[in-house]
């Protein structure tokens, strides 16, 4: 099978394992090497508190691990120009800035590039789309996706409520993502977007980056699975608003399939299987997360 693709993952959750150089887990140095070039968003998921120490103790383990694992850390636009096996580090959940903008300038000097605004909790930004009520995005949530775009700070709009994911469309100016989102349209279940909300980031120049979760991707969890999805999202004129966010060691099952980053070379053949083009798999693997990333880094 080829490996001369170069892969965009938005979206992994691997900082925070337990045990992290000690364990095994399901995204591993050895496939994201075997790629000619990689780019891995690293994501510090909010499940712990205090979520501001919670924070700084996993941005040390990404120091860590980006030294451990060679990978050429990327903050800037040259930086992802440049990098071969690079790393963007994240926030999942605006929880650890506690309704300050102050806390936002922290982690943008930590090397914070993408900032999720909810995970699976309310937070002062905004409404998770596992709450029981949608509140959107808050007084605060608004001053802070302003100030995101200011600093060249990316959008990610995975997990948020329904109506937050709306607001943000009011207010936004440049493209903004959901990082780890698949098709409700295509398997209904509230973490994956509706055709209205991908229409939305269609039109903003975003990127949604198809989840591997197998319990996200409907009967088939399989490669087959992930296919459904990248192709509802094709038919709303979407190939170039399509990405990768596998959301490894954040699942509890992968797709029967899978056993790690190996699998993009299974999904990009599947596609060419497809009879989609060479220049449309590469841009799902990689040129659409890349583009936006390009746009929006200072």
């Amino acid at each position: 099978m080829r490996s001369d693709f170069e892969v965009f993952d938005a979206h992994c959750d691997t900082l925070t394992v337990k045990g992290l150089f000690h364990t095994k887990t399901q995204l591993r140095l050895k496939d994201i090497k075997r790629y000619k070039k990689y780019v891995q968003v690293f994501a510090i998921c909010a499940d712990g508190n205090p979520a501001f120490l919670h924070a700084k103790r996993h941005i040390r383990k990404y120091n860590t691990l980006i030294k451990k694992w060679g990978m050429e850390r990327i903050e800037k636009r040259e930086d992802l120009k440049n990098a071969q096996f690079g790393a963007l580090l994240a926030l999942e959940g605006a929880d650890a800035l506690y309704g300050s903008l102050s806390a936002l300038d922290f982690f943008y000097q930590e090397g914070v590039r993408l900032l999720t605004l909810t995970w699976n909790f309310n937070n002062a930004a905004a409404s998770s789309i596992t709450a029981s009520e949608d509140n959107g995005l808050s007084a605060f949530g608004k001053k802070l996706v302003r100030a995101c775009e200011k600093k060249g700070i990316v959008i990610d709009l995975s997990h948020i409520g329904d109506k937050g994911f709306y607001d943000v469309c009011e207010i936004s100016e440049k493209p903004f993502i959901c990082s780890h989102s698949n098709s409700r349209t295509a398997f209904d279940v509230k973490r994956n977007i509706t055709d209205g909300q991908f229409c939305e980031i269609v039109n903003a120049g975003g990127v949604c980056g198809i989840n591997f979760y197998s319990e996200f991707l409907g009967e088939k969890k399989n490669i087959d699975g992930i296919f459904s999805h990248i192709e509802h999202f094709c038919a709303l004129n979407g190939e170039k608003n399509i990405g990768l966010g596998s959301d490894f060691d954040g699942i509890k099952s992968m797709p029967i399939d899978c056993t790690g980053a190996s699998y993009m070379e299974n999904i990009a053949e599947n596609l060419l299987m497809h009879n989609y083009s060479e220049k449309t798999v590469n841009n799902i693997l990689w040129g659409n997360f890349y583009r936006v990333f390009d746009e929006i880094l200072k």
